[in-house]
Formats: structure tokens, C-alpha cells, sequence
């Protein structure tokens, strides 16, 4: 293949009207195009990304910090080989020095009179939930929980009180603010917060708020409208 770089016009119409942080790397493992929106993911201006390896500009790593982004990675081969290519979670550190979990979905395509695939890798920012579910893993390490950490609050049999007790704990406030937001006294908060555990059937106000945060995590990401609703609590 020629070195001579890949006009912008050359690639797909769709690639350039994708609403999310896209970059697209050529057979040779170079981004020949980055959107703006990869400044809000990475912090660096697109023009500085286009030109660099792949690999060496997302420096990606998997759960267990292992470095998954690498010449000729699993996910180049499997497109080379015109394999299907599932969605995968990679943690990314940007321009501040700062992780930050991504999926990413990749889509091999070819661009007229060039050789080999290109791949436009399309990503979705998910710190919400990858934090809730490493919140989860250290709540879950310390006591027993339900192993299918599942929780639906619209089949569960909270009341409406309770569900927004469970919700504003969620925001980090504590019995004492909740019982003013909700004008009642300190020790009702106290017994809704008891039959939330029980409905729940979890031992401790943590794992109730995990659950809660990850099943408001999962329905966000069901419903295409992956918004911030409130940050996990620490433990």
C-alpha cells in the first residue's frame, strides 16, 4: 500500500457522521482520521492524533491492567481475517493523566482504490459502571452478596418512600440530610433504610447502594442514554 495519506473525502460518509468519539486506523495501524469528539474522550485535538500508530496513541489495557493495544492486536487480526469483532472495555489514560474506561465497537470497512480493511473504532465512555462494578467486586469481597447482583427496582417491592430513601443514598447523603430533604424524622429514615435491606436481601447499606447504582447503570445503557445520574459512593 501506498504511504501517501488517506484523504478525509476518501473515507465513507458514515464514518464522518458517527455522533461519538471515532478514530479510523489504516491496514498499517496509523489514524488517518480522528472526529472532535475524541478531544473529550483523550483531551488532544484531533489534528494530533491523525498520523500516530494506534497502538501507541491509545496505550489501552484490560481489566487486569495488562496491556491490550499493541501491533497487530486480536482485534486487527480478526478483521484481517474478516472475522467478527465483538465490543470490548478498555481502560485509557488522557492528556490530564487520568483513567478512564471505554467500550469500544469497531468496524472494519474498505475505502476505494486502497488495499487492506480500515477499522473506525467508535467509543463509548462507561467509567459509570466500570466503577460500580469494581465498587461492587471490593463490597462484595468483605461481605456475602447475592452472586447474580441483579437488582430490578420496578419488580422489586420497595415503596415509593423507600425507593427515594435508596436513591438519595446513592448520592451520598447521609440519614441525617435525608430525613431533612424528606421532611420526617431521623428514625423513619432509619427503619426505611432496614426494610430496604431486607426487600433487597442484602446485609449492608453498601451492597444495597451497589446494586441500586449498577441496575441504574445497566437500564441507562439499555435505553441508548448512557447520562450521568449520580457518582457511586466510596466504601
Amino acid at each position: 500500500m501506498s504511504d501517501t495519506p488517506l484523504s478525509t473525502r476518501a473515507l465513507p460518509d458514515w464514518v464522518r457522521r458517527l455522533g461519538v468519539a471515532t478514530w479510523v486506523s489504516d491496514p498499517q495501524g496509523r489514524i488517518v482520521y480522528a472526529n472532535d469528539r475524541m478531544e473529550n474522550v483523550f483531551g488532544r485535538q484531533a489534528e494530533d492524533i491523525v498520523g500516530t500508530p494506534c497502538h501507541d496513541f491509545v496505550k489501552g489495557r484490560n481489566a487486569e491492567g495488562e496491556r491490550f493495544c499493541k501491533m497487530n492486536c486480536s482485534v486487527t487480526q480478526a478483521a484481517a481475517a474478516g472475522e467478527e469483532i465483538e465490543p470490548y472495555t478498555l481502560r485509557v489514560e488522557g492528556a490530564d493523566e487520568k483513567d478512564r474506561w471505554l467500550q469500544l465497537l469497531v468496524i472494519p470497512f474498505e475505502v476505494e482504490g486502497q488495499e487492506g480493511r480500515y477499522l473506525a473504532h467508535c467509543a463509548f465512555r462507561v467509567d459509570r459502571k466500570q466503577l460500580i462494578e469494581s465498587f461492587l467486586d471490593r463490597v462484595a469481597s468483605r461481605t456475602p452478596i447475592n452472586e447474580q447482583r441483579r437488582f430490578d427496582l420496578e419488580k422489586s417491592r420497595l415503596s415509593r418512600r423507600e425507593r427515594e430513601v435508596l436513591a438519595l443514598l446513592a448520592e451520598d447523603e447521609n440519614l441525617y440530610s435525608i430525613a431533612e430533604k424528606l421532611n420526617v424524622s431521623y428514625y423513619t429514615v432509619r427503619n426505611h433504610v432496614q426494610h430496604i435491606l431486607g426487600k433487597m436481601g442484602v446485609h449492608s447499606t453498601l451492597e444495597a447502594i451497589a446494586l441500586y447504582l449498577l441496575s441504574q447503570a445497566e437500564e441507562s445503557e439499555s435505553s441508548g442514554s448512557p447520562g450521568e445520574r449520580s457518582r457511586p459512593a466510596g466504601p
